[in-house]
């Protein structure tokens, strides 16, 4: 059984109101999403930034520029090459049959799950004397930066 006509019409009506504001919603979103990326992208490369005064509300931009084999970027930027602030650590890690049941844990890419690092999951360990003899430049400490290179 349907509602009286006058009611579907109502409804109608309401359902169309909503249909626009979904829409105005939606371009809206659209806008601020830009508008994010625009200044996320000159934020990031020095086009703008926080004023040191007041970091949390306002920002300004640049005004000065040099140009580098990077491309331009600010004045009161400087380049560093990486092996300067960090090291580097590769190279051929264990072989399956120097794994252990127990002893020190591998690290490995699959301990790297949705942005995080977990050792939960972790079913590969080394005997502790290859840990902390062959492989001890391996060893990872506290406020290491990890990144897999394979998995």
């Amino acid at each position: 059984m349907l509602p009286p006509l006058s009611e579907q019409c109502k409804i109608a009506e309401i359902l169309g109101v909503w249909d626009e504001s979904i829409d105005l919603l939606e371009k809206l979103i659209g806008r601020i999403r830009s508008r994010k990326q625009g200044s996320s992208q000159q934020l990031l490369t020095g086009k703008k930034h926080f004023n040191e005064s007041d970091i949390k509300s306002s920002f300004s931009i640049r005004s000065s520029y040099f140009e580098s084999k990077l491309g331009e970027l600010p004045d009161d930027w400087n380049i560093i090459n990486l092996p300067d602030v960090l090291y580097f650590q590769e190279g051929a890690g264990a072989q399956n049959h120097q794994f252990t049941q127990s002893d020190v844990k591998l690290l490995t890419g699959s301990n790297i799950q949705k942005a995080e690092l977990t050792l939960n999951n972790t079913s590969r360990y080394i005997d502790e004397d290859e840990a902390y003899d062959k492989y001890k430049h391996f060893l990872v400490d506290a406020g290491d930066l990890v990144i897999a290179s394979s998995i």
